[in-house]
């Protein structure tokens, strides 16, 4: 398992993104297959995860996101049920 860096880093993109998410988050829910709402399993810390681009040639990247507490209040209020 990923050690967590989740209070060292905001943004990760890509390769990392999906490796990070899936070596040592927590998914919560999503809003569609697009875009997925993560924990951290160690630090009360959240992580808002989508994928950009994948057009034509173009196959798009996933990227993650920390996100503050009023973020994830208006945006996830489902975990809040």
């Amino acid at each position: 398992m990923t050690k967590c860096r989740c209070l060292k880093i905001d943004f990760l993109e890509g390769d990392e993104a999906y490796l990070y998410s899936k070596e040592h988050l927590k998914m919560l829910t999503h809003h569609g297959s697009w875009v997925r709402l993560w924990k951290c399993p160690d630090k009360d810390i959240y992580w808002e995860a989508s994928w950009q681009g994948g057009g034509g040639f173009d196959y798009g990247k996933e990227t993650l996101r920390k996100i503050s507490a009023t973020e994830l209040q208006e945006n996830w209020p489902e975990i809040f049920k």
